[in-house]
């Protein structure tokens, strides 16, 4: 009889602990996966044309466009803060 209560006990604990550790887990996965910038491209309705959004990119992050013969090429830039560099090469 004392020793069931014993086994109940430590069931408890192993569940506690076990819980604690997956919480543990999943913080830790979840901080280290975070997005440090991103790269949104969005197509217009009619498809002839797309714009792409640029946020927190560093110089190693490339966003490459494949275009056609007579595909128009039109830049606006926006700068909240920082610096630009804009490179636009082509054949």
């Amino acid at each position: 009889m004392l020793f069931g209560h014993l086994r109940g006990r430590r069931v408890k604990n192993i569940s506690l602990f076990t819980l604690f550790l997956v919480l543990a887990m999943v913080l830790t996965l979840s901080v280290s996966c975070t997005v440090q910038g991103s790269i949104m491209i969005l197509e217009n309705p009619n498809g002839t044309g797309f714009e792409i959004d640029l946020k927190n990119w560093s110089e190693k992050d490339q966003c490459k466009l494949f275009l056609n013969r007579g595909d128009v090429l039109q830049i606006e830039v926006v700068r909240e803060r920082g610096e630009i560099a804009l490179v636009v090469s082509g054949n």
